[in-house]
């Protein structure tokens, strides 16, 4: 097949799981950011830019993309502008910045490694908007804005902005460090009154500022722990109102891979290993079916997990490519 989306990225972001992702793709090709010299563009449609780019060489290459602008060629870029190497994008707004000094690396101790080695230039991310500072950039005029939210995700926003603004106290059952999480949060009118747990256990010594609770749950959580926590909180509380804001397709894809599970010899979760979608399905499997494996692509699969299995059950996360499922699939079916 042929390719023709170049994928450009920053030395270190490729050891991940993201280069597998990538390689595995049969239409695009990477490079680092290091390695580009604009020329290689010439024999592609789209050009996709990673989070994490140097954006001073992106710069230094801005009449490559200019040029490749011109010849009606898209370009996707991951984050935000700190160096004008795209026209029209505002310049960068910085917010909460951090100052960059607090990061530098400095040599311990001499030693002969470090001759001819200057430490500024092993700081990763170099170039980079928001990784020391957080801001945005003012888009484009007359520039279509597309807000691709899951409507699952922005329903607990809302519902805690407004349960907030009615004075009640805020309970939301789900990881603390999750981006959407963090967002839910973000909507409570009193910071300090907005609780976030894990176990019902985690109630006790939680003091709610209101008589009245409003309660949702991070999208991708089980439903039976979150019933765990809402039966526990009724107890205590007089009034509590509880919003069920559990994903409908992560319910339904639970449940069958509950049910699969206990069926099967061997279980394949795909999908991203910090998702907590797909963190959820392997927990859930791994009840059911103790051969339960959670992987993001077929790089990962070992034959010998499959050594005397006769019967092999595949689920996947809700953001997993079909085309990745079925590499999968594909591999497993050669082991035999």
């Amino acid at each position: 097949m042929e390719k023709f989306i170049l994928y450009i990225t920053t030395s270190g972001e490729m050891s991940g799981g993201l280069l597998n992702h990538i390689e595995a793709i049969p239409y695009i090709d990477s490079i680092d950011i290091y390695d580009f010299t604009g020329e290689e563009l010439k024999n592609y449609d789209v050009f996709l830019i990673g989070t994490d780019v140097d954006q001073r060489m992106l710069l230094e290459k801005k009449n490559y993309l200019d040029e490749f602008l011109s010849r009606k060629k898209t370009i996707v870029f991951c984050g935000a502008l700190a160096y004008p190497f795209l026209d029209e994008i505002g310049q960068f707004v910085k917010m909460n910045y951090i100052d960059f000094s607090d990061y530098e690396i400095n040599p311990a101790i001499k030693h002969p490694i470090w001759e001819g080695v200057e430490p500024k230039d092993m700081m990763y991310r170099k170039g980079v908007a928001g990784f020391y500072s957080r801001g945005y950039n003012p888009p484009p005029q007359n520039a279509k804005i597309i807000n691709a939210t899951c409507p699952f995700v922005t329903t607990p926003q809302q519902i805690v902005k407004k349960m907030s603004k009615e004075n009640y106290s805020i309970l939301i059952f789900g990881d603390a460090d999750h981006p959407e999480v963090k967002g839910v949060q973000s909507y409570g009118e009193d910071q300090n009154d907005v609780h976030i747990i894990l176990e019902p256990s985690d109630l006790d010594g939680l003091v709610f500022k209101n008589s009245k609770i409003a309660t949702v749950a991070q999208t991708t959580k089980k439903k039976e722990k979150y019933l765990e926590i809402v039966n526990a909180l009724i107890l205590k509380n007089k009034e509590v109102r509880v919003f069920n804001t559990i994903c409908d397709a992560t319910f339904e894809n639970q449940d069958a891979a509950r049910e699969l599970s206990k069926e099967v010899d061997v279980m394949i979760v795909i999908g991203g290993k910090n998702s907590s979608n797909t963190k959820q399905l392997h927990s859930i499997c791994i009840e059911n079916c103790s051969d339960s494996y959670l992987i993001e692509n077929e790089t990962e699969l070992n034959y010998l997990w499959f050594i005397d299995k006769n019967l092999c059950g595949i689920t996947a996360g809700a953001s997993t490519p079909d085309w990745i499922i079925q590499q999968v699939v594909d591999k497993i079916k050669s082991f035999n």
